[in-house]
């Protein structure tokens, strides 16, 4: 009987609690609002959805011989209008095997940038960043890092997107050599895209 009355007295107080706890108000719900809704960074991105084909040229060290290879890109607005989806599928170059990507970009309106992600069939990392959009080259510029194979550690990357004209568009990605630290950044890889 004791017992049952000491758990009708924590019941009751916590009931209390929970009840005299301060509800959101109209001011705190409209920050949830505004922090959900899509704006002006979003439609950006809506501004490079469609189905491309794209060419491609990497290298694994700084001045070294190219790889050449070609492919195709689907990028579509998912989540309402939230994130840009863009679903990659490349064909076998040199000694590239043929790949499959997706990479999500979207803004988040707290933190007032663009966050990146990328995974495929090369990897089971993350390569992710976060970045900002230069609107007077037009282009989506975004830093972040991703596991080395060769170090087994985190490197540092840089990645640009360039809207080049309404139709085609440009991905640059940049880093540093894991086995010539010395050589500094450089191109890694270069992707021309143009939409169907």
């Amino acid at each position: 009987m004791k017992a049952l009355l000491i758990a009708l007295l924590l019941f009751s107080g916590s009931y209390s609690f929970a009840a005299e706890a301060k509800q959101p108000d109209a001011a705190m719900m409209q920050k949830f609002v505004a922090a959900s809704t899509p704006g002006a960074p979003h439609k950006i991105l809506s501004d490079m959805v469609g189905d491309y084909s794209f060419t491609s040229k990497s290298w694994h060290s700084k001045g070294g011989p190219v790889i050449e290879g070609k492919g195709t890109t689907s990028m579509k607005m998912i989540l309402g209008g939230r994130w840009l989806e863009v679903m990659t599928n490349g064909d076998a170059a040199g000694e590239i095997p043929a790949f499959e990507g997706r990479q999500w970009i979207g803004y988040d309106n707290i933190k007032k940038e663009y966050m990146f992600m990328w995974i495929d069939t090369m990897s089971t990392g993350v390569m992710h960043g976060h970045g900002k959009f230069d609107s007077t080259s037009k282009t989506l510029i975004d830093r972040g890092h991703y596991s080395c194979p060769v170090t087994n550690k985190d490197r540092d990357y840089r990645a640009e997107w360039k809207m080049t004209t309404p139709k085609t568009l440009m991905f640059s990605l940049y880093g540093t050599s894991p086995v010539d630290e010395k050589s500094g950044e450089f191109k890694m890889m270069e992707l021309n895209f143009t939409r169907k």
